[in-house]
């Protein structure tokens, strides 16, 4: 049998005989997000820095290349000596028993910890750790597999839905329900409205599923089967609610049913509560940001914690408006669950309504083919690979425009007096193109006597924070496009993202003239990644008269609607309610 592999080679799991050390988990079960620990119990002879765990689902998976995760000792070592946990981690974990901040800082008997706080969404239903000893023959790294860690089996891995988000339609009777599992089936909303006597019977809505594949990708690293690269995303559901009463709260859950199951059978997710907005209906407030990802030194899991808060602190605001660069997965297709895992308490009680980011959609090749969107070319409109090859695949399996439009990539809908138009920087733009037509069409459509308010939705601004460069060239072309349809059709607000900063612009700005008949900008890529330029860096942001307020600082967007007369716009960190700017 073979002691030495590599991990595209196979091997017998026979323990070394010559090894005392061995892997032992604090858990033999676990559901997705909660903490555990992997201890290595050590013979010192054994086991050197370079040597690597790492983390097989399922359990017996026989091709080594194929792990989930993966930590080198010398790693391990460094966390295990580590002398307390940040400051955001201890407040998230000291409420909770589950999360015993000391397995973070120590091992057992002096062994090695492998603290993983929050296990990630994983869709198969056991997971083993396998410790490899890495050794060097003729200057290459081969390593001999020693051993591997009991069994831990993953609680409801495939049936268990995850990443619930809602989003609108151009009816406001209507109401989409997203979310994911592992398993094939029919997706299932059970939901009665909030008014409704206690036990009385809810209703079920069917829906319908979709997936991607890594041969739906556009280029690598996204459609390369490897671990961080593309990963399976499960089964994806929509469920459609109709007949919903504007202004009304409901109740609802999700599941999905396979032939093995009844509707008695189905694992639930928890009861979550959303109220449908009318067209008309003031006063009310959303809340929008751009550029997310996650949050730098939070992790996940404290992420959450972040829009738990927020959730909490923005309980009347109706919707959520994500203006492009979402997950930035680019390519690592886990990070699509982890995101909306993180989102998940602010986006399963009031609906998210996205745009298309350079992240989620800006490819160099395999646009041909694959390009979700319909653009025939090889590359996208910039012609880099900022999306690492996804090509808006995950963004378009994964979410819906309002049906007024052409999918997510740009579309419109009306709520609480505002029409709200999400348009793609990311796809041409310019006259005779088809998304300028149908700009120009669905400004002339606008009511304003039933939506006062328009807003407008772009992921890359057209007033940059730097002049000069490629960002700015690229914004004077969509202000020579399409500025003067902002000004004929007097869009009240154009909000956008892209730069990762706060900047707001004077009021009534045209063609870089103040009080000139247009519209206000503001720039809140400020979602999650905040710019902390050099002092050099910062020299070379705009000194033009149109800029009036430019922060660094982490926060989104709550516009407030008043009435058809007045609508108060503030910037708003994620921390607390402190308002860093704000206007009328």
């Amino acid at each position: 049998r073979k002691r030495r592999v590599l991990y595209d080679n196979t091997v017998a799991l026979n323990a070394a005989t010559h090894c005392n050390a061995l892997l032992k988990l604090d858990k033999a079960e676990i559901s997705h997000h909660r903490s555990l620990r992997l201890s290595v119990l050590d013979d010192a002879e054994c086991i050197d820095g370079g040597d690597m765990v790492a983390l097989y689902c399922p359990a017996g998976e026989p091709n080594h290349k194929k792990f989930k995760d993966a930590n080198t000792i010398r790693h391990i070592r460094y966390d295990s000596r580590m002398s307390a946990l940040s400051r955001e981690y201890q407040e998230h974990y000291d409420n909770d028993d589950d999360n015993d901040i000391t397995r973070r800082t120590g091992g057992v008997d002096g062994g090695l910890d492998w603290f993983i706080p929050s296990f990630p969404i994983v869709r198969e239903s056991t997971c083993e750790f396998r410790y490899w000893k890495r050794d060097f023959i003729a200057d290459s790294q081969v390593f001999t597999l020693l051993f591997r860690s009991e069994t831990i089996v993953i609680k409801d891995a495939e049936v268990i839905p995850t990443g619930l988000h809602l989003s609108l339609t151009n009816s406001s009777s209507e109401m989409r329900v997203h979310f994911t599992t592992g398993v094939e089936g029919t997706p299932v909303v059970a939901y009665h409205a909030a008014t409704d006597e206690e036990g009385e019977k809810e209703t079920l809505v069917y829906g319908i599923s979709t997936t991607y594949y890594a041969s739906d990708m556009c280029q690598a690293p996204a459609n390369v089967e490897e671990p961080g690269k593309f990963t399976p995303p499960g089964q994806l559901h929509t469920v459609l609610l109709s007949n919903l009463t504007p202004n009304t709260s409901y109740h609802y859950r999700v599941g999905v049913m396979t032939e093995q199951s009844t509707s008695d059978g189905i694992v639930w997710s928890p009861s979550y509560t959303f109220i449908p907005t009318s067209r008309t209906s003031t006063p009310h407030s959303f809340i929008l940001y751009s550029d997310q990802g996650i949050f730098p030194k939070r992790g996940w899991n404290v992420g959450r914690s972040v829009f738990e808060k927020v959730a909490r602190r923005e309980a009347n605001a109706t919707s959520v408006h994500h203006i492009g660069d979402l997950s930035y997965a680019d390519g690592a297709g886990h990070v699509w669950d982890e995101w909306l895992y993180m989102v998940e308490p602010l986006v399963a009680t009031r609906p998210l309504m996205v745009g298309l980011g350079n992240h989620e959609y800006d490819h160099t090749k395999g646009g041909t083919e694959h390009d979700p969107s319909g653009v025939t070319t090889a590359a996208g409109l910039y012609r880099n690979n900022a999306s690492n090859g996804e090509c808006g695949v995950p963004y378009a399996k994964r979410f819906s425009g309002s049906g007024n439009g052409h999918g997510p990539f740009w579309y419109s809908y009306d709520r609480g007096g505002v029409h709200t138009v999400v348009i793609s920087s990311q796809h041409d733009f310019r006259p005779h193109t088809p998304q300028y037509y149908w700009f120009k069409r669905d400004m002339k459509a606008v009511n304003r006597d039933l939506t006062p308010w328009i807003i407008v939705e772009s992921h890359a601004p057209f007033y940059n924070t730097i002049d000069g460069n490629k960002d700015d060239m690229n914004g004077m072309e969509m202000r020579k496009s399409m500025e003067h349809l902002l000004k004929r059709f007097k869009v009240d607000l154009l909000v956008s993202g892209h730069n990762h900063i706060y900047l707001r612009t004077c009021k009534g700005l045209y063609d870089g003239v103040c009080n000139a008949g247009g519209t206000l900008h503001i720039i809140i890529g400020t979602g999650g990644v905040v710019d902390k330029p050099s002092p050099l860096h910062e020299q070379k942001y705009t000194k033009k008269k149109w800029k009036e307020v430019l922060l660094r600082e982490s926060g989104y967007g709550r516009v407030t609607v008043v009435n058809e007369t007045a609508m108060h716009w503030e910037f708003v960190s994620f921390d607390n309610d402190e308002v860093f700017d704000d206007v009328w």
